[in-house]
């Protein structure tokens, strides 16, 4: 089955970011490279948002692998939405892994144009694999097989 034009853009896109430099504001207000934050692990990324149904049934996956495989591996969770609301989501459900802000025009200068967007990096930054829309995996033990695979 053949990919819909809009992911092949976006994927030419993401491949231009330099994940090594990247930026991203915590919640806090406060800036963090994406280099720092990984803290030479592996780095899952997933652009999500609060109103994005198949983020939002994905995010219980995302945080069951990750209590799996935290030693190894940094979960980032890129969103354009306001601190309240990303917050209140986060409480709400008791998610542990980092979130962070990137405002929608970087959103849409690096083609992430369609969410969920999940990036699977090593821990030079390289690009292992290019998830667009939900996840296939349905448990968590599933997600941390496939990751590890890479």
């Amino acid at each position: 089955m053949a990919l819909p034009i809009i992911s092949k853009y976006s994927e030419s896109q993401i491949h231009k970011i330099d994940f090594s430099s990247l930026v991203l504001k915590k919640l806090n207000g406060e800036t963090i490279s994406l280099k720092k934050l990984s803290n030479s692990k592996k780095v899952v990324i997933n652009f999500w948002a609060t109103w994005c149904r198949p983020c939002r049934t994905e995010m219980p996956i995302m945080e069951q692998a990750y209590k799996s495989v935290k030693d190894d591996y940094v979960f980032v969770m890129i969103n354009d939405e306001n601190v309240e609301t990303t917050q209140r989501y986060i409480n709400e459900n008791n998610y542990s892994f980092e979130f962070v802000q990137m405002n929608r025009e970087a959103f849409i200068k690096n083609g992430i144009m369609e969410r969920p967007t999940t990036l699977l990096l090593d821990s030079n930054f390289n690009i292992k694999e290019i998830l667009i829309g939900e996840i296939p995996q349905k448990k968590g033990e599933e997600f941390v097989d496939f990751i590890n695979g890479l």
